[in-house]
């Protein structure tokens, strides 16, 4: 992220193996993104041009994050495991789902909940608003609901 010539690279890579943009996705961990703030912001900007999209993951909805994310602008932000895990059986991380929820919606970012293997847990998250899950447990119908919400998704919108 901090390298100033990144950008130029994956642009060449781009160009070179025919890939369009909107099929390239970076997630970018929170922790390193305040490390390397500016030069995030301009590898952003300068990719995003090409069509490309961030994810900010390991979002834990603490104040400070919520700062950050008006900051970065991400198209997605990614739960941490441990909230999306906890969200059917800790009431406090029903709460920060739903304010995270509310705030990536008045910011037009899409929200991503990891590692979410109840249906319980499926059940508190589409209650506080429209998630994009992902399942660890493959025998389950929780994977066949994850791959329709993606499908859509991907059917709305141009870029994953």
């Amino acid at each position: 992220l901090c390298d100033q010539g990144f950008a130029a690279y994956v642009k060449k890579q781009l160009s070179t193996c025919g890939v369009p943009g909107n099929a390239l996705g970076f997630e970018v961990f929170l922790s390193e993104a305040v490390e390397c703030a500016t030069q995030l912001i301009e590898l952003m900007k300068e990719l995003r041009a090409e069509g490309c999209s961030f994810a900010l993951a390991s979002f834990d909805g603490l104040p400070e994050s919520f700062s950050w994310l008006k900051h970065f602008k991400p198209d997605f932000v990614k739960l941490g495991v441990s909230l999306a895990g906890a969200c059917d059986r800790d009431p406090r991380a029903a709460l920060a789902l739903e304010a995270i929820q509310r705030r990536c919606q008045d910011l037009g970012i899409r929200s991503i909940a990891e590692h979410v293997e109840r249906e319980s847990a499926l059940q508190v998250l589409s209650a506080t608003g429209e998630w994009l899950t992902h399942a660890l447990k493959k025998q389950s119908t929780l994977v066949e609901k994850n791959i329709d919400a993606l499908a859509q998704l991907l059917r709305g919108h141009d870029a994953p």
